[in-house]
């Protein structure tokens, strides 16, 4: 790695900063920061402390090459979301360069942007990746049902509990139920009315189990708090869905993972959603947003891909142009590559205008440089993060394996 002792014979520019994260990421309790940048004709190196004495003692990170993305794991009643770019107070993630330097992600991406975009305010957040790994029970795995304004969602199935579903073949709620409405003659009005009256009928029933658990005690309670959920499941449509499979999901488009069913999930990065029901208790807000809700809710959805729709064929997977196209959303794109063996592909980043992602679901890959030296090694359930500034990088399959990735 070039350091600025060795660049003293090219033009160097150099700039220092203080940047309130807290400010910048909208983000109660990140602290603020020192920045520091020395940039030559081709090189770009970046270092961050707690308070402008401590720069000097810290090790210069290059940024044009890629980083790893270092995860946070949240507790959830349904189960665990794991977080691979988040910025929130609950936890925030951190990146690890190639030389082993660790800083949490909104002070590389500090850093990234330069002292002017910091204090312009003009830092771009990376699309939120995550894994959402359910529960396999029922009572307990399925995530809350709900929509979002601005939201755009895409998951990638990556597992289906055989405990929970001894077929491979898991659910999810998506959209509302086509037979449903037809019960209702195709009238939306009057469907939508009788959703929000069976949904009120179970909250009643869900908030007197959530203030007092000792009711689940009693059969009967049980029961009936099982029959009124079963009816408003019956409701919302079901997709099945395998490992593979890609489900979009465009805002407004009411939405529930079931149990058991594991998914990488890439979102825009905002936060926001109306809850329309939850078969447990809300632990981040006292209410549910129902009449909300259903008065914005879409009823025409996209389809379920299957993974034979997407899979590169054998005779692709030996070309370096078999990367898939699995989502086209306003606010990112999801591409999904088969790396045979050995096989070494590019990543395109001159194309982008910010931050790339790179997931692995399956094998290994090595991150390489135009001269073939290793940067990075990822193994399945993995990510990296490449500057937009970055240097040309292509990827191989590593461990004389195929491997699976998804580039964001």
């Amino acid at each position: 790695m070039h350091t600025p002792s060795s660049q003293s014979k090219q033009k160097k520019t150099a700039e220092t900063w203080c940047v309130d994260l807290s400010e910048c990421w909208r983000v109660p309790g990140l602290p603020s920061v020192w920045c520091e940048r020395m940039q030559s004709e081709d090189v770009l190196l970046g270092r961050t402390g707690n308070h402008h004495e401590e720069l000097a003692n810290k090790a210069w990170i290059n940024l044009k090459i890629p980083v790893k993305l270092k995860t946070h794991s949240e507790k959830k009643p349904w189960g665990r979301e794991i977080w691979y770019t988040g910025i929130e107070k609950r936890g925030v993630c951190e990146v690890e360069s190639h030389t082993k330097e660790k800083l949490s992600l909104p002070s590389y991406l500090s850093l990234l942007s330069g002292k002017q975009d910091c204090e312009n305010g003009q830092l771009k957040a990376p699309s939120l990746l995550k894994i959402l790994d359910p529960l396999p029970e029922p009572e307990r795995g399925c995530l809350y049902i709900e929509l979002h304004k601005e939201k755009w969602e895409t998951y990638v199935v990556t597992s289906v509990d055989s405990n929970a579903w001894p077929n491979g073949i898991g659910e999810v709620i998506f959209g509302f139920s086509e037979s449903k409405l037809t019960d209702y003659n195709g009238d939306k009005d009057i469907f939508l009315a009788a959703l929000q009256k069976q949904i009120s009928e179970y909250e009643k029933v869900r908030r007197q189990i959530d203030a007092d658990a000792s009711y689940l005690a009693s059969g009967v309670w049980a029961e009936n708090e099982k029959k009124l959920w079963q009816s408003v499941r019956s409701y919302f449509g079901i997709r099945k869905v395998r490992v593979g499979d890609v489900i979009e999901v465009p805002p407004f488009t009411p939405h529930s993972l079931q149990n058991g069913v594991r998914v990488v999930e890439f979102q825009t990065p905002t936060y926001e959603r109306l809850i329309l029901a939850f078969n447990q208790k809300v632990q981040t807000q006292d209410h549910w947003d129902t009449a909300e809700a259903l008065s914005q809710a879409h009823f025409k959805v996209p389809q379920v891909q299957s993974e034979t729709q997407i899979k590169s064929t054998p005779e692709a997977c030996l070309s370096e142009k078999s990367w898939q196209c699995i989502v086209d959303f306003p606010g990112f794109k999801v591409q999904r590559m088969e790396l045979a063996a050995e096989q070494s592909v590019p990543l395109d980043l001159a194309s982008r205008s910010h931050v790339s992602l790179l997931f692995v679901v399956l094998g290994s890959v090595l991150v390489e440089s135009e001269s073939h030296d290793t940067l990075l090694e990822l193994g399945a359930e993995e990510a990296a993060l490449f500057p937009e500034v970055g240097l040309p990088v292509r990827i191989k399959a590593a461990d004389g394996g195929p491997a699976v990735v998804l580039f964001v």
